[in-house]
């Protein structure tokens, strides 16, 4: 039972990871599964090109506390 929790808890968690590496549009086709696909990181750089990241960072600590 706790074997099948897990696996509930953590492939969800593992599939963000996977596809937040893989090409979108493959993340879309439902090509993605286990491992990423056409590993890239244009994610990533949209994320941190992003002025307001740091600013929603901030509120989110300052909400939380």
């Amino acid at each position: 039972i706790t074997g099948a929790i897990l696996f509930i808890v953590a492939y969800p968690l593992y599939y963000v990871v996977i596809a937040s590496f893989s090409n979108p549009y493959d993340v879309y086709a439902g090509k993605t599964f286990f491992l990423p696909s056409k590993v890239t990181f244009e994610g990533y750089k949209a994320v941190f090109a992003n002025k307001n990241l740091l600013n929603g960072f901030i509120n989110s600590v300052k909400y939380s506390l």
